[in-house]
């Protein structure tokens, strides 16, 4: 169970509703939050399209005195990328590729008469073609 907060702990976060933007799917909207004064809009939730950016989904609860200033409760803030100094460092480019992968690689996309890494393969006695996958 959460505890009630004080109203000295609670933060101000308001947002004034201006009118309709420009393609009239949204509001138009200035919002006063801890002392910061911005300017954005908002728009209806679409079910599957993320939110990106600096995005937020806010819940707007009109204030009974003046409907056009609203209580601003935010449900969800969008994830933030990842700045280039915390993504974890590896050690020289990934290994996309494999030997298999590169035998094969003529196999697939040989020009016609060219032999293939396989038919190569075909051609080796039998001893080293075992040794070749041996564990040991």
């Amino acid at each position: 169970m959460t505890k009630p907060t004080s109203d000295k702990t609670k933060t101000t976060d308001v947002a004034l509703v201006q009118g309709p933007t420009d393609d009239g799917k949204g509001a138009r909207i200035l919002r006063y939050r801890d002392g910061t004064l911005s300017a954005g809009e908002v728009r209806p939730a679409e079910e599957g399209k993320p939110l990106v950016g600096d995005s937020e989904l806010v819940k707007l609860t009109p204030r009974g005195d003046a409907p056009a200033l609203c209580d601003v409760e935010v449900l969800h803030k969008a994830p933030t990328a990842i700045a280039p100094e915390q993504r974890k460092q590896g050690h020289g480019p990934a290994r996309v590729s494999s030997d298999v992968y590169r035998k094969n690689w003529n196999q697939v996309f040989a020009r016609r008469g060219e032999k293939s890494a396989r038919e190569d393969e075909k051609a080796r006695p039998a001893q080293k073609r075992k040794a070749d996958y041996s564990l040991n």
